[in-house]
């Protein structure tokens, strides 16, 4: 003799399995809409992955002499490795002022340019 009612009463959804199963899809929602909301902000992103050529461009450094005039810094002569996600900058500055007599150093990223003085 077969129990039928046994059958039914362990097939189906209880409460228990209903809590398990909510628990999986909203985990695996999280998962999944955390990195789409991450694609649309701008890059590089804090605490972000992305890859180098995501980075913009590196800052143009110049050097400004005592009469004003103004002359290029080539960033592969000072730098082992060029990347655009360090902000290299102040430190440029700093170095340039102690190995050139160069009044001034004028560092531009991102549209703003910053003039820091050699003393």
């Amino acid at each position: 003799m077969v129990d039928t009612g046994t059958a039914a009463r362990h097939s189906g959804w209880n409460p228990m399995k209903a809590l398990a199963a909510s628990v999986v899809v909203a985990f695996v929602v999280i998962q999944l809409a955390i990195p789409l909301l991450a694609l649309g902000q701008p890059r590089p992103a804090r605490f972000g992955w992305q890859m180098y050529t995501a980075v913009s461009s590196l800052p143009e450094v110049r050097l400004e002499a005592a009469d004003g005039t103004t002359s290029s810094v080539d960033l592969a002569d000072l730098l082992a490795r060029e990347r655009a996600d360090v902000d290299v900058s102040a430190a440029l500055a700093r170095h340039l002022c102690a190995t050139t007599d160069a009044a001034a150093v004028l560092v531009t990223s991102g549209g703003e340019e910053e003039r820091v003085a050699c003393t």
